[in-house]
């Protein structure tokens, strides 16, 4: 379902079984980040770097980056640097495939969605 425009799926607190809320005035935002893990997880140590790309359903792109920077702590990854910012179009949506249309399904069900791909720290 492609919520285009000014409608998204509103977030739902965690245990709720009941569909999403659209909410009016929200539009997909795509953000990428370095990041690198500021605990230790599985299978990376602490200190060891990703790139994570974020959809996030927003009013506006300040919002949009607040609510993906929390995600992303969330997570137990720490922001270094923005990559990029854009909000997302519909030419964008129907271009779309693989690992990026499934990210972009995932942030119309839940509001927002990321993957991080990650590298190991590198000693020396």
């Amino acid at each position: 379902m492609i919520l285009w425009p000014g409608l998204s799926i509103g977030l739902m607190s965690e245990g709720m079984e009941a569909a999403p809320t659209i909410l009016p005035g929200a539009y997909p935002y795509f953000m990428q980040y370095e990041v690198r893990a500021n605990r230790k997880l599985p299978g990376l140590t602490t200190g060891s770097g990703a790139l994570a790309t974020v959809i996030v359903f927003a009013e506006d792109g300040s919002l949009a980056g607040a609510r993906a920077s929390r995600h992303i702590a969330r997570n137990n990854w720490e922001i270094t640097a923005v990559k990029r910012t854009m909000p997302v179009r519909p030419h964008h949506i129907e271009r779309m495939d693989g690992v990026l249309k499934s990210l972009y399904q995932k942030a119309e069900q839940a509001g927002i969605a990321a993957v991080f791909d990650s590298w190991k720290k590198m000693h020396g």
